[in-house]
């Protein structure tokens, strides 16, 4: 079953800005590929549960269906304006949340409010990178952990997205993927870490998980 990682319905998912799709996920081929982020996280997160949760770079809410079920209040961030349309319709399929709109490099939050931070292909497009980590580590709780998914570099890779998606990787990425890592080890330590795929990864990484402490 394509959706049994119980992600929100295809149907109930709005486009909230021109590199946010996440209809993808619900392709064949490419949908495979896109849901092993979340299983990614979700292997990282394992059975533990949390007080609160934020979601940095929501979007659409595809993925908080199966973060709420790992906390008792679920947040999100965005620096799109649909959050209370996205919050609805997480409401109408059962879902309580607490979006806003804002920058990861400003967020409206007190300090060490949250207990677990995810983040899923959303750090590569943050400009400010380490002013936004200077946000996570403020906002993170001294024990907290910080999930982030991000994908890798290949020229192999990016033709394979034109193939299968027709979008040029280099418009959307620039050389922003390059910065990630980097940054993050300036401002966390990483307490574990996962590619996929699990064989040929350290080679060809499609996507890499991390768990960062502060």
């Amino acid at each position: 079953m394509i959706n049994k990682l119980d992600l929100l319905p295809k149907e109930l998912l709005i486009s909230t800005n021109p590199i946010d799709h996440a209809d993808w996920n619900y392709k064949p081929v490419l949908g495979f590929i896109q849901r092993r982020r979340f299983q990614l996280t979700l292997s990282l997160i394992g059975n533990n549960n949390y007080d609160q949760i934020l979601e940095i770079g929501y979007g659409s809410g595809i993925f908080m269906p199966l973060l709420s079920k790992h906390c008792n209040k679920l947040y999100g961030i965005d620096i799109h304006p649909f959050n209370d349309k996205v919050s609805k319709i997480l409401f109408n399929y059962g879902i309580v949340t607490n979006l806003c709109q804002g920058s990861v490099s400003q967020m409206p939050f007190n300090n060490e409010s949250f207990d677990l931070i995810v983040s899923v292909s959303t750090f590569e497009f943050v400009e400010d990178k380490k002013t936004a980590c200077q946000e996570i580590r403020r906002v993170l709780k001294s024990n907290g952990l910080f999930i982030i998914i991000t994908p890798g570099e290949s020229w192999i890779l990016d033709l394979g997205l034109k193939i299968l998606t027709h979008e040029n990787a280099e418009k959307d990425y620039g050389d922003k993927r390059q910065y990630v890592i980097p940054v993050l080890e300036e401002y966390f330590d990483v307490f574990q870490s996962k590619i996929f795929p699990s064989v040929i990864g350290h080679l060809l990484p499609i996507y890499k998980a991390y768990i960062l402490i502060k």
